[in-house]
């Protein structure tokens, strides 16, 4: 059960992360700030569609985690309740990227 409640919280945060990307940048043809260094200042412009790959490899890598869990379910428990959390860990960060993104922009 907290398996479950766990990925769907995982993906829940990625559609935030989906949402929040398509309302702040959704409709920007230009370049756009996708790293800062505070040091150097910008180091790697980009795309709204380079910010939509790392959107599409943090859902993939998810669906991957649930995938893999729901497999070894049965052989290692552990590690298919490790999953999740790393799912999570995953889902949190990539939020937090495309809210550093929004926020730079």
């Amino acid at each position: 059960m907290l398996v479950k409640f766990i990925f769907g919280a995982s993906f829940l945060i990625l559609g935030i992360a989906y949402l929040l990307f398509y309302l702040h940048l959704g409709g920007i043809s230009n370049f756009i700030t996708v790293g800062f260094d505070g040091f150097r200042g910008i180091n790697f412009l980009g795309s709204a569609g380079d910010v939509r790959g790392i959107l599409i490899s943090a859902t993939v890598m998810n669906l991957l985690n649930l995938l893999l869990a729901s497999v070894l379910y049965h052989r290692d428990r552990f590690l298919a309740k490790l999953l999740p959390f790393v799912s999570l860990a995953v889902s949190v960060l990539i939020l937090i990227t495309i809210g550093f993104i929004i926020v730079s922009n």
